[in-house]
Formats: C-alpha cells, structure tokens, sequence
C-alpha cells in the first residue's frame, strides 16, 4: 500500500517517524479518534490505550493534528510548529492538566543540541526512548507509573493514593527499577516493596 502511494498507518503505543516529504501522498497517522496528517517531518507519538491522553510532539516540519472537540460533535484541527506537544485528553472521566474548556493543551518542548560533559550527543526529550533513555517531565506518580509498568515490564500498584498526584521530572539512562524508584523516594517519602514471584511493586 505505501509502494501504491496510500500512506496510511494505525498506532498504538508510541512510535518515532522521520517521514520523507511527498505532497501528493501525505503521510496519515490514525490512533483512535485522533488523526495525525504529515507532509514531511520529524515527530514522536504517544497514544497508548490505556493513557488518558495522546500526545503528538513536534521536532522538525509540520503536521497537521486532527480530534473530536470536548463538549461538540465538531472536529478540532491545529497545526503544530516545531518545538511543540500536543496533549489530548481522550478519556473524560480521567483528568490531566488541559484547559478547563478543552480537552487539550499545547506546551513548548527543549530540543537539546550539542555535546555533553562525556562527548556524547544529546537526544530530543520527546525521542530520548530511542536511544534507551527514559525520560519524564513534570508528570504525576500515577502517570508515571504507566510508563514504568512499559518500560521495565512490571506492575505498580498504590497502597496510599496520595502519592499517585505526586509529581516528578527525571531522566535515567540503563538503570535498574530499583535505581529509578530509590531516587524518587528521596523526593517523595513514599515506601515501596517488591514481589519478584508476581513481578509486582507495591507503593505506600
């Protein structure tokens, strides 16, 4: 089908695209209710169907983004520039930090450049998954959880719900879950245990 010109593709989870420019085939990204229109670009995707939110984060180029306005039958289109995060809340009964009349939100991202104290290139937050690099930025413990649960293939669970509005920016590069939980809890407090039988992390 792409070979034909028909470059369409269905997502979920999270995927990076680098797209070759081609006016008369636009690249067509669907995931959900949500549709992302390409004409040649660099961007990251995350949709995963158990978040409440999609978000489309722009690095070079253009796209067209594509969704069901909140509180109307009507279809929202916005365009992003470079440097920007489309948030969409695609679940109502779950809340995340959009404007109180929309359903989504748009926020400036940091695409780093140069060479680090180690001589190593810097990657785009929003692609540092790429090159196993596990980033987050000013998220909720529970949102996190979600991608910790994907990223070291465990289960999280909550004893004390107060934690999971707790909110943290990092970044970690081939460490372990223990690593990564330990450094948290020295901004948090919280406790945690480990059942490695069930592959199952309890936080209280």
């Amino acid at each position: 089908r792409f070979l034909n010109g028909d470059r369409e593709v269905v997502l979920t989870g999270e995927a990076y695209f680098d797209v070759k420019h081609d006016p008369a085939h636009p690249f067509i990204i669907q995931t959900g209710n949500v549709d992302i229109r390409v004409l040649g670009t660099v961007f990251n995707v995350k949709a995963y169907t158990e978040d409440a939110t999609v978000e489309t984060t722009l690095l070079s180029g253009k796209v067209e983004v594509s969704f069901p306005e909140s509180n109307s039958k009507a279809r929202k289109v916005i365009q992003l520039e470079p440097e920007q995060k489309l948030i969409i809340n695609t679940k109502k009964e779950i809340p995340v930090k959009t404007n109180k009349k929309t359903n989504y939100s748009i926020t400036p991202v940091k695409i780093l450049s140069g060479i680090t104290h180690n001589g190593q290139t810097e990657e785009e937050p929003a692609a540092a998954w790429v090159n196993d690099r596990f980033d987050f930025d000013n998220v909720t413990f529970e949102q996190l959880s979600h991608d910790l649960e994907r990223w070291y293939n465990v289960t999280l669970r909550f004893k004390n719900d107060k934690y999971k509005q707790e909110v943290f920016t990092g970044a970690f590069r081939k460490q372990s879950i223990n690593d990564v939980l330990q450094a948290l809890q020295l901004m948090s407090g919280f406790q945690y245990e480990v059942n490695t039988k069930e592959n199952i992390i309890y936080i209280w």
